[in-house]
């Protein structure tokens, strides 16, 4: 989940117990005034498509809300059981060590 939200205009709430992925993607045939360049000839999907399911046009409000991979960390630690973490200096010993390439 961090992953996603470190990478463009993404979200992820949860409503409930439900969680969801928000990605913001503008539509290339959305005007200025953000009505569709591309009304008559609009795919089925989009003909499909009903702003009542829209999460914008909802009252916004979840039980949570996550914008950055700090904010979903801080949750982690706060709600996970802690674990012991490996020194990153000494290495994991239950991952087997990786073989060491030579290009000579």
């Amino acid at each position: 989940m961090r992953w996603y939200v470190m990478h463009g205009r993404t979200s992820i709430f949860v409503d409930g117990d439900d969680w969801y992925l928000c990605v913001v993607g503008d539509c290339e045939n959305l005007l200025p005034d953000n009505r569709c360049g591309y009304y008559e000839n609009r795919p089925q999907i989009c003909r499909d498509y009903s702003f009542t399911e829209c999460e914008y046009s909802g009252d916004g409000v979840y039980d949570k809300l996550f914008e950055s991979a700090e904010q979903l960390w801080e949750y982690a630690e706060a709600i996970l059981p802690a674990r012991e973490r490996p020194n990153p200096k000494v290495g994991n010993p239950s991952l087997p060590a990786l073989p060491i390439l030579s290009l000579n």
